[in-house]
């Protein structure tokens, strides 16, 4: 080979192996994968046409301005036993020779301008002192009007006027996954608001262990937790749709669902706790349970809805109106009945003397009879409470306030209650006047209405005399010997 070709062999060699070097270290410097990079498109969403629209009415911020003024912090004190059933407890000891006084609290709601208020019965039950604490910071004793054990409400009185209260709404109204606002105190955390929708309605969780209970709770996922009990449940509008009152939980802490007792039912009892001192139920004399897909099948029914009445009270109402057992409620008053619980409520929203159409399911066809109810002890119209004392405004004839700091101030007096209008009653007969100031009845000073009706109830009840004593604005001072 001639020299020529070597070198010509030899300089080929030298670029091969370069270039081979020059791969083979770009080869060993790429990343050792073959994921492949994913490029996101550029404006992805300007591309696409998305119009996205609040509801119409879908305002937390407008209910919660609404509702809040009008769900009050109650705290109540128990003496010498353990909170049962209570809200968040905290304890405090007087001294080891001194009793041990019990705290718990929960909420409740105004549900009128001159100071009532609606609760859970637990949450005050068995309370020896009830303290309210108003949105504005404003604290009152409370009055215990009354409570119903079947519906595991109560209502509260305050003496104060011009309050906000919250209007209510129409329970029946409220829809499965309607938005809805929960307020109350949780963990003493005062004015809290929690949104959530309606998971169900009608709803029994066997909470209520007396003999005439009712539960057919509206079911949400608001969150509720110790503390709230007896707070409001408002819709969107901020109108009262029901008392918070319950949790589903193993833990004693809020796992997802709450249950707030219906408006409707809120409203009748509340009514009837301020009318007549005790819940006015009616009664139909049966005893029943929802129907099953077994009993609509054996029924011949379209569908799976209804009450199947398994015992009906000789001579009771149901008796006399013709309803046997194995009948199945459909309808009351035109209201379709799902199952037992809303026949329940039906019927508790219904008072001794109420009339009650009733379509029932007999021999595979609707048949219609009408009941006149009663009461629980056979009364045929609406009984006050032995214990009932708001019988005693009406004969007194007369709003009244608790006196301000400036106006004990003004009189040089500790105490007193000041007359705002009078009325046809008592004190007119009296000859007081719209401003007077009542500062003693039979030498015990008179701090509040509370006082003044209990005062003159027992002279009532009694027959005794009671002498009146008091101020006018104007520095007059009046006494008057008032005879029953």
């Amino acid at each position: 080979m001639s020299i020529r070709k070597l070198l010509f062999f030899l300089l080929l060699s030298s670029f091969l192996g370069g270039l081979c070097s020059l791969l083979g270290f770009w080869w060993l410097t790429q990343p050792k994968n073959n994921i492949r990079k994913q490029i996101q498109p550029e404006n992805i969403f300007a591309s696409r046409k998305v119009n996205i629209k609040v509801p119409d009415g879908i305002n937390f911020m407008n209910a919660s301005k609404v509702a809040l003024p009008s769900v009050v912090h109650i705290k109540v004190k128990y003496a010498n036993r353990v909170a049962a059933n209570s809200e968040e407890e905290n304890y405090e000891d007087y001294g080891s020779d001194g009793p041990r006084r019990h705290h718990s609290s929960g909420s409740g709601v105004i549900v009128s301008e001159d100071g009532y208020v609606v609760t859970n019965r637990h949450v005050i039950n068995n309370a020896t002192t009830i303290d309210i604490i108003l949105f504005d910071k404003r604290s009152y004793t409370a009055e215990l009007i009354g409570t119903d054990s079947s519906t595991d409400l109560a209502l509260l009185k305050i003496d104060e006027n011009s309050l906000p209260f919250l209007k209510y709404g129409n329970s029946d109204e409220v829809q499965i996954g309607e938005w809805v606002v929960a307020i109350g105190n949780p963990f003493d955390l005062v004015s809290t608001v929690t949104a959530g929708i309606v998971s169900a309605k009608g709803r029994s969780i066997s909470l209520l262990e007396d003999n005439y209970s009712v539960e057919a709770f509206i079911q949400t996922d608001a969150a509720v937790n110790p503390g709230n009990s007896g707070g409001a449940l408002v819709n969107v509008k901020g109108e009262l749709v029901g008392i918070n009152t319950a949790i589903a939980t193993q833990t004693g802490f809020f796992a997802g669902y709450s249950f707030a007792i219906p408006v409707n039912l809120v409203k009748k009892i509340s009514d009837d706790l301020m009318n007549y001192g005790e819940s006015q139920r009616g009664v139909l004399g049966v005893s029943g349970k929802s129907v099953t897909a077994d009993i609509a099948e054996k029924n011949h029914l379209s569908e799976v809805k209804g009450v199947i009445l398994i015992g009906v009270t000789s001579g009771g109402v149901a008796d006399k109106s013709g309803l046997k057992k194995n009948d199945v409620i459909i309808k009351v008053d035109n209201i379709n009945i799902n199952n037992l619980a809303e026949l329940q409520t039906e019927i508790a929203l219904k008072r001794p003397g109420d009339k009650m159409k009733i379509i029932f399911w007999r021999n595979n066809k609707p048949q219609t009879t009408q009941v006149t109810l009663l009461g629980k002890n056979g009364e045929n119209m609406p009984k006050k409470s032995k214990k009932y004392q708001k019988d005693m405004k009406q004969v007194l004839g007369a709003s009244m306030r608790r006196i301000t700091s400036d106006e004990k101030q003004k009189f040089d007096i500790d105490n007193g209650v000041k007359i705002l209008v009078i009325g046809k009653g008592k004190f007119k007969d009296c000859d007081f006047r719209d401003g007077f100031i009542i500062t003693e009845i039979k030498g015990k000073q008179m701090k509040n209405v509370q006082d003044i009706q209990k005062m003159l109830q027992e002279c009532k009840e009694k027959n005794l005399n009671a002498v009146i004593k008091g101020i006018y604005p104007n520095g007059t001072k009046k006494e008057c010997t008032m005879a029953w």
